[in-house]
């Protein structure tokens, strides 16, 4: 078993995954993701991409662990963005 650890960092805000659209053609069901997800999917698959190298693709069972950092929103109150600053308060 191969304990290697790859370490990637995808640059930029991060992008909830949008609900992919459904609609008929010719008679059968397709699609359609939308364009922002798929965008930040090939961000994310470029990265891992260039993190592995020229290594083979992983098989089996992986750990994974992410670390999102997200900018606190200027709509919240100063004192829930106080709490965030200090780490009390996280996205969830």
């Amino acid at each position: 078993m191969d304990d290697e650890i790859t370490t990637f960092t995808i640059p930029g805000e991060p992008v909830a995954k949008g609900r992919a659209r459904a609609f008929v053609r010719n008679g059968h069901i397709a699609l359609i993701t939308p364009t922002r997800t798929a965008r930040y999917e090939n961000l994310v698959r470029l990265a891992a991409q260039q993190a592995m190298g020229a290594r083979t693709p992983v098989e089996g069972a992986v750990a994974l662990t992410v670390n999102a950092f997200l900018a606190i929103p200027s709509s919240w109150s100063q004192k829930r963005q106080r709490l965030a600053a200090m780490g009390f308060l996280v996205p969830t």
